[in-house]
Order: structure tokens, then sequence, then C-alpha cells
């Protein structure tokens, strides 16, 4: 990502990012961790293949300073049976 904001930025109109928690089992707070929190190697992209670092600090090192769409993510909820789950979906779905 910071490769293609670094040189086409000004031709971007928006990021949108996608995530999901790291082990899959983890929490809602997991997920918005892995947005916003520091990271072991953040400030220096040459080891994040060592460990990723959070969208916050990407879009850092790219100097991007629009807007960013958070479009999708999830958390695996073990205490829901399938009725449940249906019901909070269809909640949310309606607001």
């Amino acid at each position: 990502m910071t490769e293609v904001l670094e040189q086409a930025g000004d031709k971007v109109d928006v990021v949108s990012h996608h995530t999901y928690p790291r082990p899959l089992a983890a929490s809602y707070s997991t997920v918005t961790n892995q947005l916003n929190n520091d990271t072991l190697f953040g400030g220096n992209p040459s080891l994040w293949a060592l460990a990723a670092p959070s969208l916050r600090e990407v879009l850092e090192e790219a100097e991007w300073e629009g807007p960013v769409w958070y479009t999708e993510g999830g958390w695996r909820r073990t205490d829901m049976t399938p009725l449940t789950h249906r019901v909070t979906s269809r909640t949310a779905n309606s607001n």
C-alpha cells in the first residue's frame, strides 16, 4: 500500500481497508489494535514482513492524509448461536 500511495497518492481519492484478527479467534479489540496501535517494527518498513504494521503505521509511512474507509471486518463470536447471529446481523443491517 505504501508504494501505491507514494507513486500515485495524488490520484487516489480514498483508502479502503478491511481486516480480520490474527488469530481469527481473537476479539474486537484485537481488530482495533491492528488498525491503530504501535507495533514492534512499525517505524521500520523493511521489517514489516516479520511483524505486520498497523494500518495507521502504514498510512503514516506513506504520508497519507486523505480519508480512510474501513469497509469490512470481523471476529469470531463463539457465544452466538446461528439464530442470534442472524438476528444480530439483520438488526445491524436495518439501521
